[in-house]
């Protein structure tokens, strides 16, 4: 996977959890519990994906396709 899919899946989850993070700030405790419960999902399938990796092995991948450290480094449109 490229670089740019695995940052705005990333930062997908992470707004979708921001989002329900505000969202039970104003609600029981019961939701902050459920929220707790899926903030440990989420990070458990960061860390399975090894979300952490992902500029490396994308690195690797896009030298293996002939793209040098300083293309790999410019801006996406």
């Amino acid at each position: 996977m490229g670089k740019l899919y695995l940052f705005n899946l990333t930062s997908f989850l992470l707004t979708g959890l921001c989002v329900q993070l505000v969202c039970c700030m104003f609600s029981e405790v019961a939701a902050d519990s459920r929220l707790s419960s899926r903030l440990t999902q989420i990070y458990a399938e960061l860390e399975s994906m090894e979300a952490d990796k992902a500029p490396a092995k994308a690195g690797v991948i896009l030298c293996g396709l002939g793209f040098s450290a300083s293309q790999q480094r410019r801006p996406t449109r």
